[in-house]
């Protein structure tokens, strides 16, 4: 007799009535035992066996620009981040803020500032959100101009770069902006259910706190593909508002913005023809001849592709290269290697001798 037996024997007469109820008595019980076997081992297994979290899942909602308190770069540590310091620092009497997830706010910013200091002599700057701290923005004095180009993506969300003077936006209370005078553009597309969000709760949030609007917001609207129009009429109605406030519009003269000098004294074998140099072994001597570095691939892998395009996810490995820094925006150039065969083939077709 078995030791289960001979439990059961012994047991009051309750559990061998229940040892006989559960015991499998055809095939019918012992495959339902099994799925449901099946079925624990399966629930208690996840997470372990399958259904595994990414562990690089994180990355996609890191912001590199809000790393070292804000600012990117070697000389996070040497600048400042008080917006109201730097532009006394720099003798500037007007900063143009932007906010753009893909550049075109950015690229409305600069030229906004350049325009302004061709045309009225002032002293413009432009600045990237992130690389200052926001409450510095209350200590601008009302002697000058704040200009805010912010961009809406997505449902009603700000950029990267403007998470963290968003994040003041909407948290700080009690703050006095009674200094600031400012203009505000935005962009935005009226396909989305939240049309320019992020200009109008900054601009509502900076009234509230007592800054100074000079003029109506702006508003580009990508859905009609008039952003760059938008832009320009906005910009006018600033500038009509530059003229009010007593700044004279002076002749426009042209400035290069490149200044070329001619150095005689280097050798041919001196200078960089554009090649990236990937002597590893000879860092000093490369650094010297190139500024353009070689970094490798770590992995490569392909989300989608269509008829007429691949969109690929490729990570690199920064470890040679300690002095790269980046933050969200930059771009990446991908150097080509074309084979020699093709070139001689490009060559051959458009009638060039042989390189």
């Amino acid at each position: 007799m078995s030791l289960f037996s001979q439990w059961s024997s012994g047991s009051p007469p309750i559990l061998r009535e229940l040892f006989k109820v559960v015991t499998p008595a055809s095939v019918a019980d012992y495959a339902a035992l099994t799925v449901l076997s099946i079925i624990g081992g399966t629930y208690v297994s996840r997470g372990i066996l399958w259904d595994q979290s990414d562990p690089y899942l994180h990355l996609v909602y890191e912001r590199p620009q809000l790393k070292n308190g804000g600012a990117a770069g070697s000389n996070a540590n040497k600048q400042t981040r008080n917006i109201a310091q730097k532009m006394d620092e720099t003798g500037k009497n007007i900063v143009v803020f932007w906010g753009s997830q893909s550049g075109t706010a950015e690229g409305f910013a600069h030229r906004l500032a350049r325009e302004i200091s061709l045309r009225f002599g002032q002293e413009a700057m432009t600045a990237d959100l992130s690389d200052y701290d926001p409450d510095s923005v209350s200590m601008i004095p009302d002697s000058k101009l704040a200009i805010f180009i912010l961009s809406t993506y997505g449902e009603g969300d700000p950029s990267d770069n403007t998470a963290e003077f968003w994040d003041w936006i909407n948290k700080t209370q009690n703050v006095s902006l009674s200094n600031l005078r400012y203009a505000a553009f935005g962009l935005g597309n009226s396909n989305y259910k939240f049309y320019n969000r992020v200009v109008d709760v900054v601009v509502e949030t900076l009234d509230r706190f007592g800054a100074k609007s000079l003029m109506p917001v702006g508003k580009a609207n990508d859905a009609e593909g008039t952003t760059q129009e938008d832009f320009m009429s906005w910009k006018e109605d600033l500038f009509a508002t530059f003229k009010q406030l007593g700044f004279q519009e002076g002749e426009v003269k042209y400035i290069p913005t490149l200044c070329v000098q001619e150095d005689e004294s280097l050798e041919p074998i001196d200078l960089h023809h554009g090649e990236p140099d990937n002597r590893r072994d000879s860092f000093k001597s490369a650094t010297q001849c190139s500024p353009v570095r070689a970094v490798d691939i770590s992995s490569s892998r392909e989300l989608f592709a269509s008829s007429d395009r691949h969109c690929l996810h490729i990570e690199l490995d920064l470890s040679s290269q300690p002095e790269f820094t980046y933050k969200t925006g930059d771009h990446l150039a991908v150097w080509p290697g074309n084979p020699d065969a093709e070139v001689d083939i490009l060559v051959s077709a458009l009638g060039l001798p042989p390189y």
